[in-house]
């Protein structure tokens, strides 16, 4: 969706995100915030601090939402005798459900992925940077 949408639409997602998680740091209402994408350095995580740089928002962003998780290396480490390590051949092989797109429900789906490998704390460490190191 983001690349057919384009840039403007990019700007606009993201700057509502960016009020709604705003909103709720001033109100005490959420902790700082670690981001997890399959492939996030790769790609993800430099479109979305490329956009919230075009707006002004990248350093307040990053006072809320401190730290990224790269999903992709995190499951080639845990599936090493994997040959594919893509969202959707993982989701497919080892939990029997369709990568589908959907932002919701690929997000519930690598949470499900995450916990069925095992994923523990010690390991998403290793894959883990400052917003800062995404561009």
């Amino acid at each position: 969706i983001i690349r057919v949408l384009g840039h403007v639409v990019i700007i606009t997602l993201w700057t509502e995100i960016v009020r709604i998680l705003f909103q709720r740091v001033d109100a005490h209402q959420l902790a700082p915030v670690v981001l997890a994408a399959h492939n996030g350095r790769g790609y993800f995580y430099r479109v979305l601090m490329n956009a919230l740089n075009n707006i002004g928002q990248a350093d307040r962003f990053s006072s809320v939402v401190t730290t990224f998780i790269d999903t992709l290396p995190l499951c080639r480490d845990k599936l090493p005798e994997r040959e594919s390590h893509r969202m959707e051949a993982l989701l497919t092989d080892l939990l029997g459900i369709p990568f589908t797109h959907d932002a919701l429900k690929d997000a519930r789906a690598l949470d499900r992925l995450l916990t069925a490998i095992d994923v523990q704390p010690e390991d998403l460490g290793k894959h883990a940077f400052a917003p800062s190191a995404a561009n």
